[in-house]
């Protein structure tokens, strides 16, 4: 599973664990994890401001866009709907929530196309496998898990993650993401879930982790507003 990206796997385990594209927590995160490996693949590139205490959760932080275009189709529509927005320079905090929630934002037909483009990519990576079911009025897209994709994913953080004490960028985003919508809990016997605590206390202070923060502020804000 190594070629796979890290937002396809997150989406893995959150299709596992029964949330749908359209869960709030899932849109959000999974937005934020595009984001997030595009800045490290080079198609979004960090301003750093030596001015700004906590940068990256200042409302002013800035990503800006890079001339390489990302290779994934989904990855691509991201990066075309902030090409359009005509600013050389855009918080990534404002980046998720304008996606989402703007009012130049994504509509539900280009979430919709965006998705697709997702399952397109899962299927083709064997993570998934959809049924369609016919309803009264149209035919649903059924989504099945890979369980043995699944268990290979859960040995993978295992490898990389609970057994090193170094860890790459793509595994510390995808842990990050997992912590934070407690996906963990239910895969790790008490052992592992003792070591996952501390090696997340050992990456809090990595950009990585902070910048799956900034997702974590969006949706808490969001949840805020329609509570």
């Amino acid at each position: 599973m190594r070629d796979v990206s890290v937002s396809e796997k997150f989406a893995l385990f959150m299709l596992k664990e029964k949330y749908s594209f359209n869960y709030l927590e899932f849109k959000i995160y999974f937005i934020g994890s595009v984001l997030i490996e595009m800045i490290m693949d080079g198609n979004l590139k960090i301003i750093d401001n030596i001015n700004q205490k906590n940068k990256l959760f200042d409302s002013k932080y800035k990503v800006t866009l890079t001339t390489k275009a990302p290779n994934k189709e989904y990855s691509r529509v991201v990066y075309n709907y902030i090409k359009d927005l005509n600013k050389n320079e855009i918080s990534l905090k404002d980046a998720i929530h304008y996606i989402l929630y703007g009012k130049h934002g994504f509509s539900d037909k280009k979430y919709r196309e965006l998705v697709a483009l997702v399952k397109t990519d899962m299927v083709s990576n064997n993570l998934i496998n959809i049924d369609k079911k016919r309803g009264l009025f149209r035919t649903k897209d059924v989504i099945l898990v890979n369980e043995d994709k699944f268990s290979s994913l859960i040995e993978e953080i295992r490898e990389e993650f609970i057994e090193k004490d170094s860890y790459n960028d793509k595994t510390i985003l995808l842990v990050s993401l997992l912590n934070l919508v407690n996906c963990l809990k239910n895969v790790m016997n008490k052992y592992e879930k003792s070591e996952l605590k501390e090696k997340l206390a050992v990456i809090k202070d990595t950009d990585i982790y902070e910048y799956v923060g900034v997702a974590r502020e969006v949706y808490t804000a969001i949840v805020a507003a329609i509570s």
